[in-house]
């Protein structure tokens, strides 16, 4: 194991882009393989992650890269790779776990607000379409065009201009289902001019609201920092996992006063902590009335996995679902803040309208673990 580690670790430092894809496999592969024993390994404490965190660091989680306008694509399997040796090394990726969270949480970050700009960008582009085309006429004779609106921008083909030219059509329909009958018709048939102006304008709201909610599924689901999200948040669960409680130590700032009076002791080589000093003095922190702060990486987390939990597609969901359940183990204090939150976002993520889509199964599943979890570290 060691030269093999070793011969990995060299390898890291010196291979270019594309065998680099091979050379994060085999690392993930080892770690799966190898378990907590590459955990106790020098060369992979002190060689191998460290030369692949320098790596991350040298990639941009923001333009560039040929990322499709997010990121270094390369990026994505070195955050599985780190997510797979973190999960399996336990305390022997302590050493490099503050960086790696740092650079994870930075990811995530910019991830999710990317992925808002995105969601108001679809959201008002759909709005603003099928405002523009709502009077406009349909095709002569009912045929379809695959354009019975006019968008405002001269149209360009998109798939979304079918969702909102379905969504007119729909409309259309609802408010001729309630026109006024014919003149042959007894006067006492006819609805009021009231009634049938508030029966169209509902149908068309609910029809407006539908295609702006088509437009930000089709965006949550295509947009590229999508993968860089979900990356980043099991690379955060997988340290969480593997370090457990001690992961507390890169998230969370103790109270002087009550580290001093603890057992607490520094990190030993291998990143583990004698007696785990680490958590016992967040716990003395918070009995005394003095919660930890969070450090800049617990920060800027919190906001960044409640977004990532409330989002439009379900993988993004899943993965912030399976982090929450996995703070709630490991470090409940950075969790608590947030606790009534998290329950209503995975309460929500229960609901038929969030749980019922075929691909959502494992997000509501996830989002029942979370719950679980919180009630359980947080009563």
């Amino acid at each position: 194991l060691r030269v093999v580690a070793c011969a990995l670790a060299s390898a890291a430092r010196s291979y270019g882009r594309r065998p680099a894809r091979m050379l994060y496999d085999a690392v993930a592969t080892l770690a799966d393989a190898a378990g907590p024993s590459l955990g106790d390994e020098p060369c992979a404490r002190v060689a191998l992650v460290p030369a692949l965190l320098e790596r991350m660091r040298a990639m941009p989680d923001s333009g560039g890269g040929g990322g499709g306008g997010f990121g270094d694509r390369e990026l994505l399997p070195l955050l599985e790779c780190l997510t797979a040796a973190a999960a399996t090394m336990g305390p022997g990726f302590a050493l490099s776990a503050g960086a790696c969270l740092e650079r994870a949480v930075a990811v995530l970050s910019t991830g999710v607000e990317a992925r808002g700009r995105s969601m108001r960008e679809a959201a008002e582009a759909a709005s603003r379409a099928f405002a523009g085309g709502a009077g406009a006429p349909c095709s002569p004779g009912g045929r379809d065009d695959d354009r019975m609106f006019d968008g405002g921008d001269g149209g360009d083909g998109d798939d979304d201009d079918g969702d909102l030219s379905a969504a007119a059509a729909a409309a259309a329909s609802a408010a001729a289902a309630v026109l006024p009958p014919s003149s042959s018709s007894p006067p006492d048939q006819s609805p009021s001019l009231l009634a049938l102006s508030a029966a169209a304008n509902e149908a068309a709201s609910e029809s407006v609201a539908a295609a702006v909610a088509a437009a930000v599924a089709a965006a949550a689901s295509q947009g590229p920092e999508r993968d860089f999200v979900v990356g980043a948040l099991d690379l955060v669960s997988g340290i969480a996992e593997g370090l457990g409680p001690s992961v507390s130590r890169f998230l969370l700032v103790e109270d002087p006063a009550a580290a001093a009076s603890s057992a607490y002791a520094p990190p030993l080589e291998n990143g583990a902590t004698a007696g785990g000093g680490g958590a016992r003095a967040t716990a003395a922190a918070a009995a005394a009335g003095a919660p930890p702060r969070p450090t800049r990486a617990g920060a800027l987390l919190l906001p960044a996995l409640l977004r990532a939990a409330d989002d439009a597609d379900a993988d993004v969901r899943q993965s912030a679902f399976a982090l929450a359940g996995d703070l709630a183990r490991s470090c409940p204090s950075l969790l608590a803040p947030a606790a009534a939150d998290v329950v209503a976002l995975a309460t929500e993520g229960l609901s038929a309208a969030r749980a019922g889509a075929a691909d959502a199964v494992s997000a509501a599943n996830n989002a029942a673990w979370a719950l679980g979890e919180v009630a359980v570290a947080l009563p």
